[in-house]
């Protein structure tokens, strides 16, 4: 119990100082908090200090500390939910609706073009070009 509550801590001081470090520099609070997660993570915090990572986040240890994340997380989407300002949305629907489609289409449309090059190294021979173009774009538009 005592190192879930020390993962806790580490992880909420380290959004807290990540985020007012974003605010300082002009940018979203959440923006840093991202950034902080990332550092605690293995690609940063994990390659800096491995062993000091490795004890404070074993193995062992994260089934429980993903379940409190998970619920961390609908609570804050939650939270996001009851402040959403429904006249700012309709101010902006046409751009967020060009976005949005956009976002989802080019990444599509790309994939399907590259798709022909790629089949050759990276599909097995069974499966057709049609099928792997398919799973391509779908796999761009869902990332």
């Amino acid at each position: 119990m005592t190192l879930l509550l020390l993962q806790m801590t580490t992880v909420l001081l380290t959004a807290l100082v990540f985020g007012w470090i974003a605010r300082k520099c002009g940018q979203a609070r959440v923006i840093g908090e991202i950034v902080g997660g990332i550092f605690l993570g293995p690609s940063a915090f994990g390659r800096i200090a491995p062993h000091a990572s490795a004890r404070l986040f074993p193995q062992s240890s994260l089934g429980p500390f993903d379940v409190l994340s998970t619920v961390g997380l609908i609570l804050f989407l939650f939270l996001i939910g009851t402040q959403l300002e429904y006249e700012h949305l309709r101010q902006h629907k046409t751009t967020a609706t060009l976005t949005s489609a956009l976002s989802i289409l080019l990444p599509f449309l790309f994939a399907m073009a590259v798709a022909p090059s790629l089949r050759t190294r990276f599909a097995p021979s069974e499966i057709g070009s049609v099928p792997f173009a398919l799973f391509l774009g779908v796999s761009m538009m869902a990332n």
